[in-house]
């Protein structure tokens, strides 16, 4: 009943365009926890140990979207921030495949990572996949931010008309100088 609940409010929420984001709320959504955990399905392919779901780390995480939802672009969230890392993504779509796309796009900029030189191949993006990976990082919380700026989700198939962004962070940061990921 809860999911309802929040699922109705999420809706009513979008017919406004009122950026929202759900931190601490979230973690009612046992699918939307359940979801994100698959990215411990690419720490594992690593060798790295799994993270754990942190609810002061989603009420981190909303904060920051909030501050990203009205820019909502992910070149301008941060790679750290309030001292955790941070991996973003922007969905058209609803909420439950939400982190599973999340997860997937990050798990995608594996290819951009090159292990030897510890720096993304040239042009390409893996910022996100190694803070996901990161061996040192033990814990996370998400949440997610609407932009109330101009619409920017205009496939067809497309169930949000306004762009969603999902946001994690991280505990202890990854991304860090001269370090590799695991």
């Amino acid at each position: 009943m809860a999911r309802i609940l929040q699922l109705s409010l999420l809706a009513l929420l979008s017919l406004f365009h009122i950026p929202f984001s759900l931190g601490v709320p979230a973690t009612d959504l046992d699918g939307f926890i359940d979801e994100y955990l698959s990215v411990n399905y690419h720490r594992a392919e690593v060798d790295v140990p799994p993270l754990k779901w942190n609810a002061s780390l989603a009420v981190v995480a909303s904060d920051l979207a909030d501050q990203l939802a009205d820019s909502i672009t992910p070149s301008d969230a941060p790679p750290h921030y309030g001292g955790f890392g941070v991996t973003t993504y922007i969905s058209c779509y609803d909420i439950p495949p939400m982190a599973q796309r999340a997860v997937w796009g990050w798990s995608q900029q594996r290819t951009a990572y090159n292990y030897t030189t510890n720096s993304c191949i040239e042009n390409r993006k893996c910022s996100d996949y190694t803070q996901m990976v990161w061996k040192n990082s033990t814990e996370f919380g998400c949440s997610l931010g609407r932009s109330c700026n101009e619409p920017s989700c205009s496939p067809p198939e497309a169930t949000f008309s306004y762009p969603t962004l999902f946001v994690c962070v991280y505990n202890p940061p990854g991304n860090t100088s001269a370090q590799r990921p695991y």
